[in-house]
């Protein structure tokens, strides 16, 4: 038999593995002002300036752009996550950088409720799991720039088993937002939610100040809605990346470079229409192809 650490490296199954080109300072600017402008930064999320894209990919949908409104049941089972970071070569995935494979990181689903809605007492986690360890997808045979892609592989049992949305009737969309921290080497999970916990109103920001977990290395949000709302919402903007200014792009190559989807400019009822998305595109390659698989049956 195997070793467990032996089988992390060495399980090969034959399936399609995820391809994807580094995340590119552009797209990096846009998820970061899309937070900002869904009036997620700093209302809910006090700063967010990611070196990595998240992709999330739900069992019912496939991929999902930052923003896009997705139904109760579609969002319900857990989602398949990878992180897409910049050329390798970037430092960050260097000895202490944000994705370099000794961390390990924490990822947290929060709901961020309807734009603008107060949150005195704190927002609703409906995921929570420490201690996910990052491993390169090695596919340069198959395809470029793919090794900038890393799965996450949990190594405990979640804090919080994922539990998919929930809003209250007619209470607008709610911005579910998915976040990425890496823990620092002295990480100690704080005491509260205990592990093994449901859905838990948590202080946010306290929880990662007590963690010590810094800011967020990537994140992305998407949007649920049940029935028709009857709240006031806050109005929220899409990305218009002309306006952006980042090293090295121009704003000609804004169009190819970020996927654009409509969002709700000035509606009272719903920020379910998302701002302009950023999706790091996924593709499979021909069947039988090996590809590293890191189940959590292996934890």
């Amino acid at each position: 038999m195997f070793s467990k650490s032996a089988l992390s490296f060495l399980a090969l199954t034959l399936a399609a593995p995820v391809l994807a080109a580094p995340a590119t300072p552009l797209e990096l600017a846009v998820i970061k002002q899309q937070f900002v402008q869904a009036l997620l930064t700093p209302d809910v999320v006090p700063v967010f300036d990611p070196t990595a894209l998240l992709n999330v990919s739900f069992p019912a949908t496939g991929p999902i752009t930052a923003g896009e409104a997705v139904t109760q049941p579609n969002s319900g089972a857990e989602p398949t996550i990878t992180v897409v970071g910049k050329s390798r070569t970037d430092a960050a995935f260097g000895a202490g950088g944000a994705l370099n494979s000794a961390s390990k990181y924490t990822l947290i689903m929060i709901d961020g409720d309807y734009a603008g809605a107060p949150h005195p007492d704190g927002v609703n986690a409906h995921y929570l799991q420490n201690d996910f360890e990052a491993y390169q997808l090695l596919y340069a045979a198959f395809g470029t720039n793919t090794e900038s892609v890393l799965t996450l592989t949990p190594s405990t049992d979640p804090v919080i088993k994922y539990a998919g949305p929930g809003p209250a009737a007619n209470s607008g969309a709610h911005r579910y937002t998915i976040l990425l921290f890496q823990q620092p080497a002295t990480f100690t999970a704080p005491a509260t939610p205990a592990a093994g916990s449901s859905v838990t109103l948590i202080d946010f920001p306290a929880y990662v100040q007590a963690a010590n977990l810094g800011n967020p290395v990537a994140g992305i949000y998407f949007t649920v809605e049940v029935g028709t709302s009857t709240v006031t919402a806050s109005p929220t903007s899409a990305v218009n990346t002309a306006t952006l200014s980042v090293a090295g792009a121009s704003t000609s190559a804004a169009a190819s470079q970020s996927k654009s989807a409509a969002s709700g400019a000035a509606s009272a009822s719903s920020t379910a229409a998302a701002n302009s998305a950023v999706a790091k595109g996924t593709s499979g390659i021909a069947a039988g192809v090996l590809a590293l698989m890191f189940g959590a049956a292996l934890a």
